[in-house]
């Protein structure tokens, strides 16, 4: 059945899934209407006619909605009282005189817009402004159905029309397969839509997209490139588990890689094939790191002895890190490497200080990965220490700011080198000039970047950089102490874990019971200004312990969601002011960076759009529409997300699935984020099965090879 209204308000809405819970109200009537179903964004008065059903309690159950002219006295209002703040009740009714109520229908071309506002005002933008905007709707409504009907999601149709707007239809109808590469639209229907328009499965067009979504996807899972029968297999299984119409042959993926999006690489191993900016970047480390290497010159540390050193710091030296002091032999790119507790930060201190001693006027850069990482490093050495991408200004996409000439400094510091990955030490190894100093300092047993690429397991397998490993472990306080042995063990595959200091262990036999426990203990601790981390293997909604759950608990036992007016829903979360955040993507023209964290200082809505302002690093971050799909609570969060970041306080919950996640490689990471205490939760033997479960997962990439071949 069909029913006409004027949209009220939102009860409940997921600006991302379209899912909407709203009040209509019906015209000549005191009734309003709980409706219930899927929808765009409508403001107060919009006059709609929803297709669908009423259930047994009351709620009128969506199937389709659509902006609908109702009468003159609904589409003055609309005009002169929802979403268009400049049009006023004098324009509104001359609008609905000149055009007739029903001009919402005629609204068929941005030609027709221009015309009909013509004939109301040939001096007014405003009215222009105003029709276009009702356009918009009518485009964005028709996108999701078209979308829809073709059995995609809402989630698809905006993105769709969030980067075509206007253009959305004359696009995908040039090229079905625009709905792939910028929507997400299965390549089940983009094939379906292609063959009704008469594509082959070889057209250009389907391969480029075919290929590189392939290609996207090997990228996410951290891989630089891939090798091209694996890639072959990689799209027949694709193409397999979406049953789509059309199959792809070697013979025209093999062309598609010699278009200028990819880049091969011919080995003794076989071709493999790189998305083109990953070449470019692979190749620009190892350039660079040639050139810096070449141009390595001798240093003279004669004004300063390692015993004045540890004299002026209050500070003794091991034997390793005496030896390391070697490194300031001669200047180049070099390695520090060690896992925590083996005084790499203590190292660093004293070297600086050598360092300056023998050359005062030298420029010294430190930096790191993440605003925590360099915070860090800054409190550890007293030296300013900055993000790299703020060292650099990192803003690919903007070629007005970014640092493109070599920088003055001598001496780099690069601290938490695991994180980094193989774009950002391109354009980092671009900025060091010649003659400089580059110390990358890290922690080769923890996971790789989060970005694609292994650099810092690269640079170390390759056997060409200067490499110094610290292994021995300095007793700090007894609670850091009792972390530093149990990381340990947990490396060594020992599940015989110490119960000492602030390292608390805590076994359940019920997974509910354990994550109840772990909401109890991080709300309290969150409540009480305390900085503490939760971590979990798996972030995956249908595992009670993933991290969307227990973010989802934590935040409600914490009383803050549900009791702000300003929030919004957005997928798996809903987000309120005072949030902690965590950034799940890069977008470099809003200079946010995946595993980056923030607060939420304020939501707002204008027109259409929710806008979510965060504070990251010492900056404000305004989010719109898709891109608040790039956050996510950061109440809980898995080990991959952690690198860079250290706490008081780390609270690990350890599940006995997925038990693809449960490995020692990712325990490890968790403990050792903790600075002061740690409380281990495990259900039945998961421990014991996750410490005596490794498995190494090594990405593919060229850089090792290329290193050993052109170094």
């Amino acid at each position: 059945m069909e029913i006409l209204g004027t949209f009220q308000n939102f009860i409940k809405r997921n600006e991302k899934t379209g899912e909407s819970t709203f009040y209509l109200d019906l015209p000549d009537s005191q009734k309003a209407v709980l409706c219930e179903g899927i929808c765009i964004f409508y403001s107060r008065y919009t006059p709609l006619k929803i297709v669908g059903s009423y259930t047994t309690n009351d709620v009128f159950k969506v199937q389709q909605i659509n902006l609908t002219p109702i009468s003159s006295d609904t589409t003055s209002v609309f005009l002169a009282k929802s979403r268009f703040d400049f049009i006023g009740e004098d324009m509104a009714m001359k609008m609905v005189e000149e055009l007739g109520y029903d001009f919402m229908d005629k609204l068929t071309s941005e030609d027709v817009v221009k015309s009909m506002s013509e004939r109301v005002s040939k001096t007014s933008k405003y009215v222009e402004k105003c029709l276009l905007d009702i356009y918009g709707l009518k485009v964005q409504e028709k996108t999701y159905d078209n979308i829809r009907s073709l059995g995609g999601s809402y989630y698809s149709a905006s993105r769709l029309f969030d980067q075509f707007a206007l253009n959305v239809f004359k696009t995908i109808e040039n090229n079905p397969y625009t709905m792939l590469i910028f929507g997400e639209v299965p390549l089940k229907i983009c094939d379906k839509v292609a063959s009704e328009y008469g594509l082959k499965s070889y057209d250009k067009k389907r391969m480029h997209a075919v290929v590189l979504n392939a290609m996207r996807r090997n990228r996410n899972s951290g891989n630089t490139r891939i090798e091209f029968h694996e890639l072959v297999k990689l799209i027949e299984w694709i193409e397999k588990s979406e049953e789509t119409v059309f199959k792809s042959k070697k013979i025209f993926i093999a062309e598609e890689l010699c278009s200028s999006a990819y880049s091969l690489s011919f080995t003794d191993r076989g071709i493999y094939a790189y998305l083109a900016d990953d070449a470019v970047y692979e190749d620009a480390i190892v350039e660079n790191i040639g050139r810096i290497q070449q141009s390595a010159v001798s240093l003279d540390m004669s004004h300063c002895s390692i015993d004045a050193v540890e004299k002026a710091l209050n500070i003794s030296y091991s034997d390793e890190q005496r030896n390391a002091f070697k490194l300031l032999d001669r200047s180049g790119i070099k390695i520090l490497e060690g896992g925590p507790g083996t005084g790499k930060t203590t190292f660093i201190r004293g070297l600086l200080a050598m360092y300056r001693t023998n050359y005062v006027y030298n420029g010294v850069t430190l930096c790191a990965p993440t605003g925590n990482a360099a915070k860090r490093l800054r409190d550890a050495t007293g030296y300013p220490a900055e993000t790299c991408h703020k060292t650099i200004k990192l803003t690919p996409f903007s070629k007005e700011n970014m640092i493109t000439e070599q920088l003055l400094s001598d001496i780099w510091i690069i601290d938490e080198g695991s994180m980094v990955d193989e774009e950002l030490f391109s354009y980092l190894l671009r900025c060091v000039k010649n003659g400089a100093l580059v110390i990358l300092s890290g922690d080769e047993h923890q996971i790789a970047s989060v970005g694609p690429g292994n650099v810092f397991s690269d640079l170390l397998k390759s056997g060409k950089i200067e490499t110094y490993h610290f292994t021995h472990i300095f007793r700090q306080d007894d609670s850091r102490s009792a972390i530093i042995s149990n990381s340990k063990k947990i490396l060594a595959g020992d599940a015989n874990l110490t119960e000492a200091g602030n390292f608390h262990l805590m076994r359940f036999e019920d997974e509910k019971v354990m994550v109840e426990t772990a909401v109890s203990l991080s709300s309290h601790d969150f409540l009480s200004g305390l900085d503490t981390q939760v971590f979990t293997p798996s972030r995956n909604p249908k595992f009670y312990s993933g991290s969307v759950n227990l973010n989802r608990l934590i935040q409600k036992s914490c009383m803050k969601a549900g009791k702000n007016p300003d929030s919004i829903v957005y997928g798996d979360y809903r987000f309120v002011v005072g949030d902690r955040i965590l950034f799940n993507r890069n977008n470099y023209e809003k200079k946010y960076f995946n595993g980056q964290e923030g607060m939420i200082t304020k939501i707002e809505k204008k027109g259409r759009n929710f806008y979510v302002t965060l504070r990251s690093d010492d900056s404000n971050i305004t989010l719109s529409g898709g891109e608040i799909d790039d956050i996510d609570l950061n109440y809980a969060k898995t080990a991959h997300k952690s690198q860079g970041g250290e706490w008081d306080d780390v609270i690990i919950v350890c599940p006995n699935n997925p038990k693809s996640l449960m490995l020692r490689q990712l325990l490890y990471v968790e403990v050792t984020r903790a600075k002061k205490s740690v409380k281990l939760l495990y259900e039945g033997n998961a421990l014991k099965k996750t410490i005596g479960n490794y498995m190494e997962k090594s990405r593919v990439t060229g850089l090792k090879d290329a290193l050993r071949l052109k170094i």
